[in-house]
């Protein structure tokens, strides 16, 4: 299925009300969650890929299905209630009588990670009650016995990404100026086996439409940070491995660090600062501020050879092959760009304790590359002289 996000039409009022205030996404988010609970089949992989606020709208649909299931045809006649409900497990003001489920835990002052699990306990006990009344399902049974309905994948409303989505996949841009653009990172409490990545790379909003056909009208009133409807809440420098937990009733950084995130930092942001890109809008040569400068003007972050990755990890991709091998036709001249062992092994380390630095975090691993179509698509794209190789041979004077 796909769906347009809010925003995307050809209607000015909607490109407005949507673009800017996201309204319309909370209509979205029912549309696809009611979608796939009238079309799941039993064995089904469910797989949501979205893209900017579309992404916003694939993690809320996977987080409904990890917090209430897939809805039954009885279900269903319940749908907005449920649908109410759930956009208000997590509010504390809320009387839990206002609940189908009256008896969800009431809140009692919980803080930070207890808060977190106060609402985890809030979910789990109303979908117990859900299932009870054969209102939702978790489970579809076959031949080979009772299998658990889960999310194969989400590429992207809170930050705990749920122990029932197999992979979630995040990537950010590191040049994203606008405060209210903030990103929603993913963490894991203990616990949780999901394979969790978020990505950090040269993404510059012009670059993130164009990339995807947009029109240049479009992508002209998103390329210039100093538009005055979208700089309203001011500019920022958002640095990786620093993000905080965010209040729910206040929308404000708490003091707590997010747990487990998995940041990575992607090898074209290594290559760019060797080969002195240029910014955003050519406006000079890239110096990556978020990664290499704190906001009191020291050292972040610097560079330093040697995997970052865990040992599990690293074994895994230390021949240098692609995670798929038989894809080529016979006779393709075009073989995926060749990588060896010895190569991308580069590693961020905190160079100075940064007051919101979790001590877990103190190293952010390049992300190998070991994706097939991004090797294809590097071979076709290296140049002469080949900039990745060069940069390979030749890391960033002054972050090393």
């Amino acid at each position: 299925m796909y769906h347009p996000g809010v925003g995307s039409s050809d209607s000015v009022v909607d490109k407005f009300t949507g673009g800017l205030f996201g309204v319309g996404l909370d209509q979205a988010i029912r549309e696809v969650y009611n979608f796939i609970c009238t079309n799941y089949v039993d064995g089904d992989d469910i797989i949501l890929i979205g893209f900017s606020r579309g992404a916003f709208t694939a993690r809320s649909v996977a987080d409904m299905i990890a917090t209430v299931g897939l809805l039954t045809p009885s279900g269903l006649d319940h749908f907005y209630a449920i649908f109410e409900d759930y956009e208000n497990m997590g509010e504390s003001d809320r009387d839990p009588s206002l609940f189908l489920d009256p008896k969800v835990p009431p809140y009692n002052g919980e803080k930070g990670a207890a808060r977190a699990n106060w609402e985890m306990d809030r979910k789990s006990q109303y979908e117990r009650w859900l299932s009870k009344n054969g209102l939702t399902r978790r489970t579809y049974e076959d031949a080979n016995g009772v299998h658990e309905i889960n999310i194969k994948a989400v590429g992207f409303s809170n930050t705990q990404v749920s122990d029932r989505v197999e992979n979630a996949f995040h990537a950010l841009s590191l040049d994203e100026p606008r405060f209210a653009f903030r990103p929603a990172l993913w963490e894991k409490l203990e616990g949780n086996k999901t394979n969790l990545r978020q990505l950090l790379v040269i993404m510059a909003p012009a670059e993130a439409t164009t990339a995807v056909g947009e029109s240049q009208d479009m992508s002209g009133q998103i390329r210039y940070p100093t538009s005055r409807l979208q700089t309203w809440s001011g500019t920022t420098i958002r640095h990786p491995g620093t993000f905080m937990r965010t209040d729910p009733e206040t929308n404000q950084d708490t003091d707590q660090p997010l747990l487990n995130t998995n940041e990575r930092i992607h090898s074209s942001v290594r290559v760019r600062l060797a080969c002195q890109g240029l910014a955003m809008d050519d406006d000079g040569v890239w110096d990556c501020k978020a990664l290499a400068t704190a906001d009191d003007g020291s050292g972040l972050w610097k560079l330093e050879r040697g995997s970052g990755l865990n040992a599990s990890e690293a074994d895994s991709v230390k021949d240098g092959k692609t995670r798929k091998l038989d894809l080529d036709a016979e006779g393709d001249v075009l073989k995926p760009y060749p990588v060896q062992k010895e190569d991308s092994q580069w590693k961020w380390v905190l160079a100075s304790k940064h007051p919101n630095a979790f001590p877990l975090a103190g190293v952010l691993p390049e992300e190998p590359l070991t994706g097939y179509w991004e090797r294809k698509l590097l071979a076709l794209t290296a140049g002469n002289p080949d900039v990745w190789r060069w940069a390979e041979e030749n890391p960033p004077f002054g972050l090393i």
